[in-house]
């Protein structure tokens, strides 16, 4: 698999999924492009990657600066032809609970913030004669998740992002697809959950079948290999897919006896 020539737009690519799908992207030939609130630390991509990967500062739920750094993006990338809307964050509570400028600032990433990327994304992809759109949402946009209605909402919204832009799109040859991982070991999902961790991580895989039998969460290299395989021209004829990365958690019910 190969993406010689093309060149590609993440957001929230400084860290985690986002970071690694920026790495094996790079590692496959495109040329890339991050836009996060940080910059993408010294060291982080391979030395040998380093000069395929530019770093621009942004808040992707800024519709100012979401413009000002894609500009600056794909004036470095000279056009664009892969977009991996990556960035998100959790948000975990009652509506009850939850302070009314926390729900706005989940929807404003993890709903409005893809919606302003792809405004400017599409008619890039437009002009290069199409291109491939991959979502990052969850297995929440999938099934539900007690005690997590904002987020679960956000990422359902995401999932119908895609679905709604594969059929819009299609005619301009430009493909768009979600995925929806479950727990992946990332510094946001440990920054999200409270408690020693071995237990934590315990009661998680007890819900996914496959992290269970192998004692661990995805890795972001795992979830970066699916985008990767996504965006090339392997996906040629997929769109519209959600595509679960949960180790089978959205499969159906899975009952476990204690050990």
């Amino acid at each position: 698999m190969t993406l010689t020539g093309r060149s590609a737009l993440i957001t929230g690519g400084a860290s985690g999924i986002g970071l690694a799908t920026a790495t094996a992207l790079a590692r496959a030939g495109a040329s890339v492009a991050v836009l996060d609130l940080h910059a993408v630390g010294p060291g982080a991509v391979p030395a040998e990657l380093g000069d395929r990967v530019l770093s621009v500062e942004a808040d992707v739920a800024d519709a100012e600066s979401v413009a000002r750094g894609f500009a600056d993006a794909v004036e470095h990338l000279d056009g664009l032809d892969i977009v991996f809307s990556n960035a998100g964050m959790p948000l975990f509570g009652g509506l009850d609970e939850l302070p009314v400028e926390e729900i706005d600032r989940a929807v404003a990433v993890n709903v409005r913030a893809p919606m302003l990327l792809l405004r400017h994304a599409v008619p890039a992809l437009r002009e290069r004669g199409g291109g491939s759109i991959v979502l990052n949402a969850s297995n929440a946009g999938l099934v539900a998740r007690h005690g997590d209605p904002v987020y679960c909402a956000t990422k359902a919204a995401v999932v119908m992002l895609a679905r709604s832009l594969a059929l819009g799109l299609a005619g301009d040859r430009i493909r768009v697809n979600a995925i929806c991982p479950g727990p992946v070991d990332t510094p946001m999902l440990w920054s999200s959950v409270s408690g020693d961790r071995p237990e934590v991580q315990r009661r998680v895989l007890a819900s996914v079948p496959l992290g269970r039998a192998l004692g661990r969460f995805a890795t972001p290299e795992e979830v970066a290999e699916v985008v990767a395989f996504l965006v090339s021209d392997a996906a040629a004829y997929v769109t519209g897919v959600a595509l679960p990365i949960d180790g089978g958690k959205t499969a159906g019910l899975s009952v476990w006896e204690d050990e």
